[in-house]
């Protein structure tokens, strides 16, 4: 909450604390000249906050220390094999997804706020939908029309309000007691909140016990329990409509719009990277509609019918690992769905997608760079000691059924394989 970071900063600022663990929300907009060194740990997802988190320090000039602490994950396990790759790696490509119309209501309303909207002005910029937006929030009272244009009519600040993604579905309050520990959007509160769940919030740990969907709101309480819950789930996608297919050599990957459906059926109760127990759940599935991209496999790739579906799965989670150092986005943006068999398509086929609603150009972007990215996602897997797949190749902590049946040996083969049909 806004308030607990002035105070922690204030804390840091003042010197009555000498360091502050903290996720990537001091990443930006502090700026305290006595920080000697700033510690990394785990890459953050991109270049970018990795200049931007090391940056925190030295500020006034003087010598600082910034240590990158490499996790399990492929990317850090790469770099940390690699150091001159790290050194040497250049800021990802931004994605400015300003078709979603989600995202685009959200920025619109926060534009109406500062300066009336016209749109023989303003259509340039926010697209050709806008007028069309513009007029659904007119109905909703949430923007007046004025002699100057369009301005913001809603309660409070929609700067406050909305998220840069732009508000997609409810906002859920995390409550323990009488207190509003922070808020969730839908797809976050999906993921990590359902009951059971434990969930962490300034290094306390707190379970949920009861979830109202009628007034959003998730209720926890605070537990001296040493151990955390991954969610077990499977997804669907379904393809709404093909728009273009890009490509490379002899491979194709499409891109399109998208229906997918999450279902969370169990929990995995873990005391460190160990799973302890699992736990049973009836939870309705959560559906949206967004942007993918996918491939289709030919009969003459080098596989069986024993290792095709493990082959696919490790694909990818491999492709998924790669795919942030050519395409900025987070992990937690990008979703992935693999089968032997998919309806739509008739073959074998890996699907890449946004996670968020209506698509923010991350699976449109890999498309065009997948390229690059099957021949990273081939470096990191086939440059790993192990035999079978770790958590440094690909394994993923966002894997539905807890990284079963995945092979190594034939994912290999398979992103060779695509290398090979892109050249």
């Amino acid at each position: 909450r806004s308030e607990e970071r002035k105070k922690i900063e204030a804390n840091l600022k003042q010197g009555r604390v000498s360091g502050v663990v903290s996720t990537n929300a001091l990443e930006v907009g502090i700026d305290i000249g006595n920080l000697d060194s700033v510690i990394i740990s785990g890459y953050p997802g991109s270049m970018i906050s990795v200049f931007q988190q090391a940056g925190r320090a030295g500020r006034k000039g003087q010598e600082a220390t910034v240590t990158f602490v490499a996790g399990q994950n492929p990317i850090d396990q790469f770099y940390a094999n690699n150091p001159d790759a790290f050194f040497n790696a250049k800021p990802e490509e931004a994605i400015l997804g300003i078709e979603n119309p989600y995202l685009l209501e959200s920025h619109l309303l926060c534009a109406a706020a500062e300066l009336p909207y016209r749109g023989e002005r303003d259509r340039k910029y926010f697209g050709e939908n806008a007028d069309d937006i513009i007029a659904d929030l007119k109905n909703r009272k949430l923007v007046s029309s004025t002699p100057r244009g369009f301005v913001y009519s809603g309660v409070g600040n929609p700067v406050l309000e909305h998220t840069i993604f732009g508000n997609i579905g409810k906002t859920w309050a995390v409550i323990c007691g009488n207190t509003t520990l922070e808020t969730m959007d839908d797809g976050q509160a999906y993921r990590e909140a359902y009951p059971g769940a434990i969930i962490f919030h300034q290094g306390e740990r707190y379970r949920v016990d009861k979830i109202e969907p009628e007034i959003s709101t998730i209720r926890v309480r605070k537990t001296a329990d040493n151990y955390h819950t991954r969610p077990i789930s499977e997804t669907d996608i379904s393809i709404n409509r093909k728009e273009k297919t890009v490509r490379h050599g002899n491979l194709s990957v499409h891109y399109g719009d998208v229906s997918v459906s999450t279902q969370i059926y169990g929990y995995s109760v873990l005391e460190y990277d160990r799973i302890v127990t699992t736990e049973q759940l009836s939870v309705e599935p959560r559906t949206f509609q967004t942007k993918a991209c996918w491939i289709t496999i030919d009969d003459d790739a080098p596989l069986t019918a024993e290792n095709l579906a493990g082959s696919l799965h490790g694909t990818e989670h491999a492709l998924i690992s790669a795919m942030p150092l050519y395409v900025l986005s987070d992990r937690a943006d990008i979703g992935g769905v693999s089968t032997p068999m998919h309806v739509d398509t008739g073959c074998p086929s890996v699907f890449i997608y946004d996670g968020v609603a209506g698509g923010i150009g991350l699976a449109e972007k890999a498309a065009e760079l997948f390229p690059k990215i099957a021949e990273l996602a081939y470096r990191i897997v086939s440059g790993c000691k192990c035999e079978t797949g770790c958590p440094a190749c690909i394994h993923s902590p966002k894997c539905g059924n807890n990284n079963q049946m995945l092979d190594k040996a034939g994912t290999v083969k398979l992103l060779a394989y695509l290398v090979r049909e892109m050249k």
